[in-house]
C-alpha cells in the first residue's frame, strides 16, 4: 500500500517533467553581415561565447550604454539570432561568474 501512494504522488511530477519542442522563428544570415550589423549599429560587444558540440558558437552581445543584448549562434557561415532584450544586468552576470568560478 505504501509503495502504491509513493508512486500515485510521483506520476503528476513525471509526466509535468516532460520536454516539449516549441516552435521559434529566428533570423538566420550570413554570418560575416550579422556579426558585423550587430557590432556597428548596436554597438554590441561579445560578452561571452560558448563553444557547442555542434561546432558552433553561442555568443551573447551586449552594449553596456543602452543595455541591450543579444543571443546569437554562428559559425564560420552563418549566425543566427536566437533572442534579444534590453536591460541585461552586468553586476548579476558578474556575481553569477564569480560564484560559478569559485566552485570550479
Amino acid at each position: 500500500m505504501k509503495s502504491l501512494i509513493y508512486f500515485l504522488l510521483f506520476v503528476p511530477a513525471l509526466v509535468l517533467a516532460q520536454i516539449v519542442t516549441v516552435p521559434k522563428s529566428v533570423q538566420c544570415g550570413e554570418a560575416r553581415l550579422i556579426l558585423t550589423y550587430l557590432t556597428e549599429e548596436f554597438e554590441e560587444k561579445p560578452f561571452h561565447l560558448l563553444k557547442t558540440d555542434s561546432e558552433s558558437t553561442i555568443g551573447l552581445l551586449v552594449n553596456s550604454k543602452t543595455k541591450t543584448w543579444t543571443l546569437v549562434e554562428f559559425n564560420s557561415q552563418i549566425a543566427c539570432i536566437l533572442s534579444t532584450g534590453r536591460d541585461y544586468d552586468s553586476k548579476m552576470l558578474n556575481v553569477i561568474m564569480r560564484q560559478r568560478n569559485s566552485t570550479m
